[in-house]
């Protein structure tokens, strides 16, 4: 079976600004070989996030951005047996970081047109999750597309969560017991460099292979023309104009950043780390890392 990435750990992070330093909190906390599937009987909604108490009325700006993308401690709910069971964070029944293994399936479209995975043999806790961009989808809707049939695919990958809704990077699929692997093709050219780019006079960037990784690089929270997607522009974008913007992958680092751009008071830059994809002429990332640069390292480099 094609594995095309190892996968990528989550890092439940917390983004602290005092004193013009960056500190991350936490470590990754899991793998495909130790994460798995919620006890069936934990059923909660999404997780909310804390309200500010009244001493952050005495805490700077940076401060009370620091709690505000501190992340809510997990539901517990008491098993069956009595021990205490930690409750799913996302509404479609799935921990972030959780790995799917071997689940049988087919594809399906939502009202909104998004493609999604909707398991056999279901329960109330399956609930269909949304396929992210990558070359494993592109293969299942080319498979899919060469017949009327509903085709069965056999998946595995990493959960993702993001506003509620669960999500699934694939890593390996097969049907009828053999792998699905990609065709071998010249690389694309991103269609967001060259004539696609927002800037006149971008020269032509080939897509990035997936699985590749960027690594510490410094970027600011952007939108698609459309208002539909969110992007990373790179700070080599405006200066030398190579590097497309990447559209990031839904999940809690996401969600993180949108919280801290719509609560700041200056224009914030992060530096992240992430897994890359590729999907039809568009490169997209899964961020496993961010922090926001201080205002004092902005200023410095001016």
């Amino acid at each position: 079976m094609q594995r095309h990435a190892a996968p990528i750990g989550f890092v439940v992070c917390t983004i602290v600004l005092c004193g013009g330093s960056v500190v991350a909190l936490g470590k990754s906390s899991s793998s495909p070989e130790s994460a798995g599937t919620q006890p069936a009987g934990a059923t909660t909604g999404p997780a909310t996030r804390p309200t500010t108490s009244p001493a952050a009325k005495n805490l700077s700006a940076d401060e009370m951005l620091g709690q505000l993308l501190r992340p809510p401690p997990a539901a517990e709910q008491v098993s069956p047996d009595g021990d205490p069971a930690i409750a799913p964070v996302w509404g479609g029944g799935f921990q972030e970081g959780t790995f799917l293994r071997d689940r049988t399936g087919r594809l399906t479209k939502t009202r909104e047109g998004k493609t999604a995975f909707l398991f056999d043999g279901r329960s109330d806790k399956d609930a269909p999750v949304l396929i992210l961009p990558n070359l494993q989808l592109m293969m299942m809707e080319s498979a899919q597309a060469a017949t009327t049939r509903d085709l069965r695919f056999r998946v595995s990958g990493m959960i993702t969560g993001y506003r509620g809704q669960n999500y699934v990077l694939l890593e390996d699929v097969s049907r009828g017991g053999e792998a699905l692997h990609p065709a071998a093709e010249a690389r694309d050219v991103d269609r967001k460099s060259g004539a696609g780019a927002v800037k006149p006079g971008a020269p032509e960037a080939q897509v990035m292979r997936e699985g590749g990784i960027i690594s510490d690089r410094v970027a600011r929270l952007t939108r698609s023309p459309d208002g539909a997607q969110a992007e990373l522009m790179f700070d080599a974008d405006g200066k030398a104009l190579r590097d497309p913007p990447m559209i990031i992958l839904p999940n809690s680092k996401l969600e993180a950043m949108e919280g801290a751009v719509v609560s700041a008071d200056r224009d914030l830059k992060f530096r992240v780390t992430g897994l890359v994809t590729e999907y039809k002429g568009r490169n997209y990332i899964l961020l496993d890392k961010v922090v926001v640069v201080p205002d004092v390292v902005e200023q410095f480099n001016r």
